[in-house]
């Protein structure tokens, strides 16, 4: 069964979110797995692709999005649609609450949200559907330094 562990970012704002993505997906590329990313929305997806690029001089994440080609080769791949995931990913990041109406093709899916009220609101009714339909769940929180189970 899928794996779903929520990733709460307590700070308020897509940039504290962002910037603790490329960590979470470097560890899956390492392990050779494959990650599609789901963004909310085209401005979200395109900032997300410029942190990636970004984030440290000294590292490279593969990554690409369906502008960049070469989609079923990525190990990354960002997107915005529900059911794109042309790189036979077995990894699912949903970002700030993008639409993913079917986990259960994925050996494990990181919920990844920010602290914004709107934000938790909208995680914990994720949480609790998913609850209902069995999943098992972990709650991790961003503590400045580590990820802590919660």
């Amino acid at each position: 069964m899928t794996n779903i562990t929520f990733h709460l970012v307590p700070t308020p704002t897509l940039a504290a979110v962002d910037a603790r993505l490329p960590a979470l997906l470097e560890g899956f590329v390492r392990a050779g797995r494959k990650v599609v990313v789901r963004c909310p929305d085209d401005e979200r997806l395109r900032r997300l692709n410029e942190t990636l690029w970004t984030f440290a001089p000294e590292s490279f994440l593969p990554h690409g999005t369906a502008a960049d080609g070469f989609a079923a080769q990525q190990p990354v791949y960002l997107t915005t649609q529900p059911n794109d995931v042309p790189n036979n990913a077995d990894v699912l990041v949903r970002v700030s609450g993008a639409d993913a109406p079917d986990v259960s093709t994925f050996d494990d899916v990181l919920d990844v949200f920010d602290g914004s009220d709107r934000q938790k609101e909208a995680a914990r009714a994720r949480w609790r559907t998913l609850k209902e339909q069995g999943y098992p769940l972990t709650h991790l929180e961003w503590t400045g330094t580590e990820w802590r189970k919660k």
